[in-house]
């Protein structure tokens, strides 16, 4: 999907995979104690914005998470996990079988750490390791489905490991760079919002949606370019 004349803004009908990790599952809003029947993160919010913008949207993925408060819950948010689950999905042949238009990619927060269990964060070295799996991920996804629009997602946990985070989303912005010379519909935004060092809090989801929101009109509304970052 390449849309090219403004005005066709409000005639779109668009597939989005939330693809990612615990916060693209939802955790963190709301309330979890009917998880994962009422964990919607920021997709509720961000199908009802698109929609105030004229914009009918479907979310696709391989879970539904939230269905008990909205019908569009599906998600393919992996809890826990990382980059290597994602290239792994890929490789699945997901895009192939999902067929979004666009993927709203929040995804590293959880390979700055050591592991799970030891939440000490990695070195600079190991950060640099997990930019080129990053852009390995990307990559995979512009050769199974070149048109997409990717909107690739700054994190901003976890809140113990400054100095790979930076390294990892200075990573970002020179992996979007890198993808203009295959012609890849990338984009980085920085998901700056409300957490609690871990997971986006029930205001951070909110402001996610405006966020991913804002991404997705700024893309649509005008042709897609070479220089846009």
């Amino acid at each position: 999907m390449q849309p090219t004349e403004p005005a066709t803004c409000h005639q779109i009908s668009i597939a989005i995979l939330p693809f990612g990790d615990s916060n693209t599952w939802g955790t963190g809003n709301p309330d979890e104690t009917g998880a994962p029947a009422t964990t919607i993160g920021y997709r509720l919010a961000l199908k009802q914005a698109l929609q105030v913008a004229g914009i009918d949207s479907q979310f696709v993925g391989s879970f539904r998470v939230g269905y008990a408060t909205f019908a569009d819950c599906a998600t393919e948010g992996w809890p826990g996990k990382g980059i290597d689950t994602l290239i792994w999905r890929v490789k699945e042949r997901l895009l192939e079988r999902l067929e979004p238009d666009i993927c709203l990619l929040l995804i590293g927060a959880n390979d700055l750490w050591r592991s799970l269990e030891d939440r000490r964060p990695v070195g600079p070295l190991k950060a640099l390791y997990w930019v080129l799996r990053l852009q390995r991920l990307l990559y995979l996804m512009h050769r199974h489905r070149p048109g997409m629009l990717v909107l690739i997602g700054k994190p901003v946990t976890p809140a113990n490991a400054a100095m790979p985070l930076a390294i990892y989303r200075a990573g970002i912005s020179a992996t979007v760079a890198l993808g203009r010379t295959v012609g890849a519909r990338w984009r980085a935004v920085n998901l700056a919002a409300p957490n609690d060092g871990v997971h986006y809090t029930p205001e951070g989801h909110a402001k996610l949606a405006v966020l991913w929101c804002a991404a997705i009109l700024a893309t649509l509304q005008r042709p897609w370019t070479t220089n846009q970052t």
